[in-house]
């Protein structure tokens, strides 16, 4: 079995829920470097994943620059 960098089997439901919490830290400045060891394939699954209620990602408000 394939491991990612953190050692999480990619695409399962853990491994979106882990890395939910890095791009949310990120995205909110929190923590610049959470998600250094993110590969795209990470990065395509945390947006899918956005939808899903529990997602940390879809939690965040838009900033002035994103309203209209």
């Amino acid at each position: 079995m394939l491991l990612d960098p953190v050692g999480m089997v990619p695409h399962s439901q853990r491994w979106i829920e882990y890395w939910d919490r890095p791009f949310y830290l990120y995205i909110t400045g929190q923590d610049r470097n959470a998600i250094r060891q993110a590969t795209a394939d990470v990065f395509h699954a945390v947006m899918q994943y956005e939808d899903n209620p529990a997602s940390l990602v879809v939690s965040i408000p838009p900033s002035a620059d994103d309203l209209p």
